[in-house]
């Protein structure tokens, strides 16, 4: 427990500090199909102009990417293992749902690591649902994406740059955070940041993070608190990190009361897909769902600028 705690821990403080850059060589295998156009130079790209959803499918990460165009779309989804890899050699089906009832389908063709890609034909109507059926190598899953009902929809990389800066004028940030690895491995923490390098973490196993620039302590159950050295953390700064890319426009909700644009995006650095919730009125983003390899990771914003200290323990 506690060396998945830890191991937890620093994937979500690597988060807050710096985004790990995964670049990976693509391979190929000899297809029948023909060649499509698209070859993600690194696992995880999208195609251009495409729109990215991403879901945990049990210990898997599997994403989608979608790019419309008249009466055809091309569907590229990325696996991922637990391991980070891309988990090739699976056979994979891409399907969509339109809303005539059509339900146009192709075979994923590899495109490298753990991706898989089809050009699908003859679409009419709007797609409403699209669904990525794997099996192989003792994996069996079938994913099933709503898609927005704007088609296609619109891009929206300036309304997350607005989100972007709304959220690092901050000066004191309370996020409520879901962690999980797999269905049965998960951690809910709670952290009291305040700008500009001061990180109170408290987490459902009982143990706790005090970090004040270049100082840390860490409390696990039973034990006096231990100082130890650490690198400084800009302590509210948006969980995306690295510069997002196919940034798209779902569509509204509301969450809390409040009215919220919901948007996607891929930072394919690290690769990892997230879904925020953006305050209409303030840019400010009040819940995120962020989707990397064992790291399915759902948070909630709030208070926004209460009066919070972060102090050594004493």
């Amino acid at each position: 427990m506690r060396k998945r705690r830890a191991l937890i821990l620093g994937l979500t403080l690597l988060a807050v500090a710096s985004a790990a850059a995964l670049a990976l060589s693509v391979v190929s295998r000899h297809s029948a199909q023909k060649p499509l156009a698209f070859r993600p130079p690194i696992v995880g790209a999208p195609p251009p102009r495409s729109f990215v959803l991403a879901r945990q499918a049990r210990d898997l990460a599997v994403a989608l990417a979608v790019q419309p165009r008249r009466s055809t779309a091309t569907l590229v989804a990325t696996v991922l293992g637990p391991d980070g890899s891309g988990l090739s050699g699976l056979d994979a089906t891409l399907r969509l749902k339109t809303a005539t009832g059509a339900r146009p389908s192709g075979a994923g063709r590899d495109c490298g690591p753990g991706c898989y890609e089809a050009t699908l034909t003859g679409i009419a109507g709007r797609p409403t649902a699209a669904t990525v059926e794997l099996s192989g190598q003792h994996r069996n899953a079938s994913v099933m994406f709503a898609l927005p009902k704007a088609w296609p929809p619109p891009p929206a990389a300036k309304l997350v740059q607005r989100a972007t800066a709304a959220y690092r004028r901050l000066r004191t940030l309370v996020i409520h955070e879901r962690l999980a690895s797999d269905p049965t491995h998960e951690l809910t923490t709670v952290y009291r940041a305040a700008a500009p390098n001061r990180l109170h973490l408290t987490s459902s196993d009982d143990t706790q993070a005090i970090i004040i620039g270049n100082r840390r302590w860490d409390k696990t159950p039973g034990q006096p608190w231990r100082e130890s050295p650490q690198s400084p953390v800009r302590s509210v700064v948006p969980f995306w990190v690295t510069t997002p890319v196919n940034s798209h426009l779902l569509g509204s909700d509301t969450v809390a009361g409040r009215a919220v644009w919901v948007v996607s995006f891929v930072t394919p650095q690290v690769p990892a897909w997230f879904t925020i919730w953006i305050d209409k009125r303030t840019d400010r983003t009040l819940e995120l769902r962020m989707t990397a390899a064992a790291h399915f990771m759902h948070h909630r914003y709030g208070p926004f600028n209460a009066p919070l200290t972060v102090s050594p323990p004493g």
